[in-house]
């Protein structure tokens, strides 16, 4: 992605809120968290933990696969962008 960043959120270890409101993988709240708790509930279903609003009150947390979640902005955009760019002939 040429002049775009992805940007970079605090994830796992880097979370500093003691406690953080939980969102699972399929969108349902699990509730309000206290980090430790949170890694742990991570760790156990091998997901990350990724603050995605941490000026909420209290923050929120996402657990999901960062790695993944990454390469699908990354190639999504990309995708989108050649899409566009395609010359249809005058014909839509």
């Amino acid at each position: 992605m040429e002049g775009e960043l992805i940007p970079e959120l605090n994830i796992n270890d880097e979370i500093k809120s003691k406690k953080l409101l939980v969102i699972a993988p399929d969108g349902v709240q699990i509730g309000v968290l206290e980090l430790k708790k949170a890694l742990i509930v991570a760790e156990e279903l091998d997901l990350d933990l990724v603050e995605v609003s941490p000026e909420s009150k209290p923050p929120v947390a996402r657990l999901m696969n960062y790695g993944k979640y990454k390469y699908c902005l990354l190639y999504t955009s990309d995708a989108a962008d050649e899409e566009d760019s395609v010359d249809l002939g005058g014909r839509r």
